[in-house]
This record gives C-alpha cells, structure tokens and sequence, in this order.
C-alpha cells in the first residue's frame, strides 16, 4: 500500500528469451470492497462494536497475550424492559437507543475492554486488571449507564443489568465464561432491576432444577395429572 493509501499488485514472470515482464495493477477498489466485507461480517450493523465472532476472536487474542498476574472476566449486560422503549418510541429510536447504550459502556470501560452488542438488547464486555473485582466493574457499569439518555430529543430513562463471571484457565476464547455471566444476568434479575450478581456454581444449580420443575410441570399438565383449577 502507498502512502495515499493506493494498493498495487505486482506479479512477474521469465521471458522465453531471458528477460522478465512485470505486472502493475491498481487493485484499491478491491482492497477498500474487501474490507467493507470483513468490517459487515464481524461488525454489529446498529451499533458498530464487534459482534460475537470478532468478540471471541479479540479475547482470545487478549488472553494470549495477558501477564500470568493479570485477572479476566466477562460481563454480560442488559436493558431492563427494552420491549417498551421499542413499542413505545418504536424501532428506529430504539436502535439509536442501542447505539448510545454500546458507546456509553465503551466510554466508561475504557480502550483495554472489548465491548460487543450480542443480539436484541444483549452486550458483553471483556475487562482485564491486576486486581480485577469483577462485580464492582459491572455495578459501576450499571451505575453510569442507568440514567436518562437524550436520544434525537426524546428522553428516555433506563436501568441496566449485569452479571459477571471470571475467565478461568480452560476457557480460552471467553465462550464458557459468557455463558456463566448469563446465568449471572438472570439471577441479577430476579432481584430486581439495575442488579448485578458475580457468578457462582449454585446459581446453575438453582436455575437447572428450576427449569426441571417447569418442564416437569408443563408435562403433568398435558397428561392430565394436574388439572389447573381458575
């Protein structure tokens, strides 16, 4: 690539009688399509952090390269009752809502972190410290981002959920450690809105029986072994 950023292409070959040609060629247009194409693959169109490919990809890259002292974890995070700002203000102003969410995390986290919108109202966050307290980053996350955001005029007041999880060893791309934060999530919410809750084992226990019940219930209702009385 030249300085103006151009990008030429050079191949040769022997001539029969000795010699050697040189090809030139302008392959710019090429290489500015090309990298349209990997930004659209690996980009969150709404709100232009990495999406979960290109997240994976960069943790696992920061985890390589990371000091023997230095603590990982994952956060999950999320807006509590999206649905109504979408319903509500519609879904042009609830993407911009999405956009102003991905920046405000980006901004507060700062450069070290890697910040990725997953899907709907989903984003995660990568952070790394010596001295890493992972849930007191995801609840001074949560602070600074449940507040009200101007967004093209029209304000709207959100609170945010978060759970967290430690990157262990095994995990060398963030994959398990996010599902762990998840888990987290869910417990966050059910104590309320705003929460955030630091990963542990019984939590899986908890939310497993939990869906076993439901499953279990769900089952004895359609064989008729329990009839729901109104």
């Amino acid at each position: 690539a030249l300085q103006g950023g151009q990008v030429l292409e050079m191949s040769g070959a022997e001539r029969v009688d000795g010699g050697h040609v040189i090809l030139i060629e302008d392959i710019s247009d090429q290489e500015a399509a090309r990298k349209r194409f990997e930004q659209m693959r690996t980009t969150d169109s709404v709100t232009r952090l990495p999406n979960r490919e290109l997240f994976h990809s960069r943790v696992s890259k920061a985890l390589d390269s990371a000091p023997a002292h230095m603590q990982s974890a994952v956060i999950v995070f999320d807006i509590d009752d999206f649905k109504r700002i979408n319903d509500n203000a519609g879904h042009i102003q609830g993407d911009r809502m999405l956009k102003a969410v991905g920046l405000a995390a980006r901004r507060h986290l700062g450069k070290s972190a890697i910040v990725s919108r997953q899907g709907a109202d989903e984003f995660l966050a990568f952070v790394q410290e010596k001295d890493l307290c992972a849930k007191t980053v995801a609840a001074g996350l949560t602070k600074t981002l449940s507040r009200p955001f101007n967004v093209r005029g029209e304000q709207f007041a959100i609170t945010v959920s978060a759970g967290a999880a430690f990157v262990e060893p095994s995990d060398d791309d963030g994959s398990e450690t996010m599902i762990k934060a998840g888990v987290a999530l869910v417990e966050a919410k059910e104590g309320g809105i705003g929460a955030t809750c630091l990963y542990n084992s019984a939590m899986e226990t908890k939310q497993l029986r939990r869906q076993f019940l439901k499953s279990a219930l769900v089952n004895a209702i359609n064989n008729g072994e329990i009839r729901p009385l109104y």
